[in-house]
């Protein structure tokens, strides 16, 4: 499915959405990249899902690092998960409610972004 993440200003150059990166896989599982080639959701070594950038992606995502995480391990998919994501602020983790990832439907699939400026 296609993905749509929706954030607070905070990680707001990780909102958009995401497609399936064919021949993609982060630790068994399906990987997304943003339409801007610049964020990727992948599933890490430690079995949380990630929204990360060029180091996840240079790693081959075999990283436990990224800007939005979810503490669940449980392999689903990232639109499938229950409870908050979290976003990092380099030193910790914050739950953020703010924070969706949602499927949704090639008629929804609009390349529009809005503008960012992360507060």
């Amino acid at each position: 499915p296609l993905l749509r993440v929706e954030t607070s200003r905070r990680h707001c150059s990780c909102n958009g959405l995401y497609v399936l990166a064919y021949g993609n896989v982060a630790n068994g599982l399906p990987v997304w990249k943003h339409n801007n080639d610049r964020r990727w959701i992948f599933y890490g070594p430690d079995g949380r899902w990630y929204i990360g950038g060029k180091t996840a992606r240079a790693s081959s995502f075999e990283l436990a690092s990224g800007f939005i995480c979810h503490p669940s391990t449980d392999g689903r998919l990232p639109h499938d998960v229950e409870g908050p994501w979290m976003r990092g602020d380099t030193k910790a983790w914050h739950e953020d409610a703010n924070i969706r990832v949602t499927a949704v439907s090639p008629s929804e699939y609009d390349l529009g972004e809005s503008e960012c400026v992360e507060s």
